[in-house]
């Protein structure tokens, strides 16, 4: 996510947060910068499944893999007044670098998206969750070796897979309230006179 001032013949990006969501529970950041008009979002992915055995005589030719790979966007605002949160932004970008479908499983997919003009006001409270979603799959095609035909095509659908990261929106000052005692050093060391001295 990233900030850039635009107009004058030229783009400048000002500021930008850069979230690494590989670990087994996504990640969450806290932020106070107010405005984000452009997102980029970057993810691969390899299927890991076992390896087809040779296939019978009456199917003709079968494949599994990756058979959808997408970013999903959804922003959740607060309310203030303690009623039920709104969702704001619900939209899928899906990865559009090569054919991703049943009939087209893959073994390994990069996917890159840009949102370059995100238009949405984030205000205090609010929450953008980006999420990958991948899916496995396939297919087989059958075959009729009496009448050396295909006889038509199974489809089937394996695991759905997801990694988020969420961004929580905090523009509320902080509020500053005087320390316990558990912080309080007592004599005050810097008041305390300190003569050195020599074992000559």
């Amino acid at each position: 996510m990233s900030f850039w001032r635009r107009g004058d013949n030229s783009n400048t990006e000002m500021y930008g947060l850069l979230v690494d969501a590989s670990s087994a529970n996504g990640s969450t950041m806290w932020t106070n910068l107010p405005k984000f008009n452009m997102l980029n979002m970057t993810a691969a992915v390899m299927f890991n499944g076992a390896s087809l055995l040779p296939f019978p005589s009456f199917i003709k030719a079968a494949d599994t893999g990756i058979v959808s790979a997408e970013f999903h966007l959804q922003q959740v605002k607060k309310d203030v007044h303690g009623g039920t949160d709104v969702i704001n932004l619900h939209e899928d970008l899906p990865c559009t670098e090569e054919t991703i479908d049943r009939q087209h499983p893959r073994s390994l997919v990069n996917c890159f998206v840009d949102k370059e003009n995100f238009d949405r006001l984030l205000e205090n409270g609010d929450r953008l969750t980006i999420t990958f979603k991948v899916s496995s799959g396939g297919y087989r095609q059958l075959y009729d070796s009496g009448s050396h035909t295909t006889a038509g095509t199974e489809y089937f659908q394996g695991h759905l897979v997801e990694k988020s990261v969420a961004f929580y929106f905090d523009f509320d000052m902080p509020a500053y309230q005087s320390p316990d005692q558990a912080f309080h050093l007592s004599p005050e060391f810097t008041k305390v006179e300190f003569i050195p001295t020599s074992d000559d």
